[in-house]
């Protein structure tokens, strides 16, 4: 009965302090709500459109192609997987295919690494630097950038 009444009486206490809060508050709120959603939904748009204007590439023979190719394979092994199983079962990165799209990149002499991270920021909206620092180890960024520079792999993979 005595903890009915203390509910009770924080209940009542709390919607004093409530209705104490000014109405201009609560409408700031509800504006910033709105304008966060509005925002949200436009940069979005523009991601998409971004997106769709960059893979237009995708499949052909041209340097923009591959570029668009080799940044979708690089955010596959470390994006796709990584959302759903950092939390289960470890980091979720496919170094080797990393390492495999990187040696890749490595051997094509008309695509530069620029124009990868380029496409990748303007398909997938994120920095391609900040996901290979995110993802890989030191150690695995070595050899990493060592495929990339060299365009070979290690041989244990």
């Amino acid at each position: 009965m005595i903890q009915g009444i203390a509910a009770s009486s924080v209940m009542k206490g709390a919607g004093e302090a409530l209705k104490a809060i000014p109405r201009e508050v609560y409408i700031g709120l509800g504006i910033l709500v709105v304008v966060s959603f509005i925002w949200g939904k436009v940069t979005k748009a523009a991601q998409k459109g971004r997106a769709k204007k960059a893979s237009r590439d995708l499949g052909s023979n041209t340097a923009s192609g591959r570029a668009v190719e080799y940044a979708s394979r690089l955010y596959g092994s470390f994006i796709l997987v990584s959302e759903w199983m950092n939390d289960s079962v470890g980091d979720g990165t496919f170094e080797k295919e990393a390492y495999r799209a990187a040696a890749a990149i490595g051997k094509d002499k008309q695509v530069s690494f620029r124009l990868v991270a380029d496409k990748y920021k303007k398909i997938h909206g994120r920095s391609l630097n900040q996901d290979i620092n995110g993802n890989l180890k030191p150690s695995e960024k070595k050899i990493f950038f060592k495929a990339l520079r060299t365009g070979l792999l290690p041989r244990n993979l």
